[in-house]
């Protein structure tokens, strides 16, 4: 009988992997993880506010997705553009299949080598500017005091259809809208 022939290199070669898989998350999250406690505490706990112009932009071959810090939203003037910027910026044509926007969330799921029968977009082609209206426009459908809202670009059904769904404590509302921002459904808050 004699030891494994990894032995203790193993194992240590283990645990540094271990640590560093560890490190790598929590400076992906971090603003995730160690913002929201400054977020709980209320205005008028003396501290000065502080304005974070952080992101957090994660890309491979199939999807992107970039998180903007505290006290940003993807509806800020230019975040939306910057952001799709930043994921497609070797390549001013690629495409997508779908791209997903929330308040401080961008998440495009890109079109796979080879699929060039699939359904897809240039996710720069969208009408950005357009966006902040939008979601105010179905917030005026009912919803009250929004709560979350959510905005969904694909080209599932053959034309390219942006939906913008807003939830708030009255019910849910929808936009539908073509390429170019301009409604072509509403569905009032139930």
């Amino acid at each position: 009988m004699s030891e494994p022939p990894e032995g203790c290199a193993f194992g240590f070669v283990a645990l540094l992997g271990l640590l560093l898989g560890a490190a790598a998350v929590i400076l992906l999250f971090r603003t995730d993880l160690f913002d929201r406690e400054d977020a709980a505490e209320s205005p008028s706990s003396g501290r000065p506010s502080v304005t974070r112009t952080s992101s957090t932009t994660v890309t491979s071959s199939a999807t992107g997705t970039v998180t903007v810090g505290p006290g940003r939203s993807m509806l800020d003037e230019g975040e939306l553009r910057r952001a799709i910027d930043s994921l497609t910026k070797d390549d001013v044509k690629r495409t997508a299949l779908t791209v997903v926007v929330q308040e401080r969330l961008l998440s495009v799921v890109f079109t796979p080598a080879g699929a060039g029968a699939a359904p897809h977009f240039v996710p720069r082609s969208l009408p950005y500017e357009r966006f902040p209206a939008l979601v105010e426009e179905a917030t005026a459908l009912g919803v009250g005091s929004p709560r979350t809202w959510q905005l969904t670009a694909d080209r599932l059904t053959g034309a390219l259809t942006i939906r913008i769904s807003v939830t708030g404590p009255d019910g849910t509302a929808s936009l539908e809208t073509d390429a170019q921002g301009r409604v072509t459904r509403r569905t009032p808050a139930s």
